[in-house]
């Protein structure tokens, strides 16, 4: 299980509006000045995400830290839906594409079959992940669960400095 602090903001009907703090390694090494990584965090700079979580503890209350979590297969599923099948859907097309011969050997237009096919290929793979990224919104597999709470005293000290820099 992939786990991520979050502190609770409000409580409501059963659910927790929790914050995620935002984790990298970026600027922690001696080549940060030169690093692209580096500079797109600085440039970026978003820190925290909101999430709303199921939450039918009664002793959870505005200000405690919790431990989220979700599923290492769920990640890996939805990375590889999100990344590998539109890069998937674009080599294949170009491949088809480059095959294709509409109007005979050597006509002008079988050199833009290639590119046709690839953003065929690239926009049905994207609106199947669309899809797959709809049908898994509300199953709870690929939502992060409350895994524990955190006393106070067990809550990383790091944690609330970067939550009072907004």
């Amino acid at each position: 299980m992939i786990e991520q602090y979050a502190q609770i903001e409000k409580i409501d009907n059963g659910f927790a509006w929790v914050e995620v703090m935002r984790q990298s390694a970026c600027g922690h090494c001696h080549a940060n000045k030169g690093c692209g990584t580096a500079s797109l965090d600085r440039l970026l700079r978003r820190k925290s995400s909101r999430l709303r979580i199921p939450c039918r503890s009664f002793e959870a209350q505005p200000g405690d830290w919790v431990v989220l979590g979700i599923a290492e297969t769920s990640m890996v599923r939805t990375a590889l839906m999100v990344y590998l099948l539109p890069l998937m859907g674009l080599l294949v097309g170009a491949i088809f594409g480059r095959y294709v011969d509409f109007f005979g050997h050597g006509n002008q237009f079988s050199s833009l079959a290639a590119p046709f096919f690839a953003l065929i290929g690239f926009s049905a793979a994207w609106f199947g992940t669309s899809r797959f990224i709809k049908g898994v919104g509300d199953d709870p597999r690929y939502q992060p669960q409350l895994v524990r709470f955190l006393h106070r005293a067990d809550a990383p000290s790091a944690i609330p400095l970067m939550l009072t820099q907004r």
